[in-house]
C-alpha cells in the first residue's frame, strides 16, 4: 500500500491539501522536519526524475493509518515515543532505498532487469 500510494502521488503530482497530515507525520515533521527537508532531501528524494516522492510517502503514511484505525490497529509511526518513530522512518527509508534502486523504479521492475 505505502509503496503504491507514494508512486500514484508521483505521478499525480503534489497531495492535495490536508493529504499526509496526519497526526503522526506531523509529530514527526515537528520533530525532524528541518534535518529531513521539505522534499525529503536526507532519503535522497527531492530530485528530478525520482519515482517517488516524500510528500508521496507522507500521504501514505496517512491512508494507511486511517484504515487501520478502522480496523483497530496500530498506527505505522505511532508509537508515544517521537524518536522511536523517528528510527523506525530511517530505517524504513533505508530498506525503500535499496528495494527501490536508490527511488528509480518499484521492487517488481527491478527483479525484472
Amino acid at each position: 500500500l505505502l509503496a503504491h500510494s507514494v508512486r500514484r502521488h508521483r505521478a499525480a503530482g503534489q497531495p492535495a491539501a490536508g493529504e499526509g497530515d496526519c497526526d503522526e507525520t506531523a509529530a514527526l515533521l515537528a520533530k525532524y522536519g528541518s534535518d529531513i527537508g521539505s522534499q525529503g532531501e536526507l532519503f535522497g528524494l527531492g530530485e528530478q526524475g525520482l519515482f517517488y516522492t516524500w510528500s508521496g510517502f507522507l500521504s501514505a503514511v496517512c491512508k494507511y493509518n486511517s484504515m487501520a484505525a478502522v480496523q483497530s490497529k496500530p498506527a505505522f509511526l505511532g508509537d508515544p515515543d517521537i524518536e522511536i518513530n523517528g528510527l523506525t522512518l530511517v530505517a524504513f527509508m533505508a530498506n525503500l532505498e535499496v528495494e527501490t534502486l536508490h527511488w528509480t523504479a518499484c521492487k517488481e521492475r527491478v527483479l525484472l532487469a
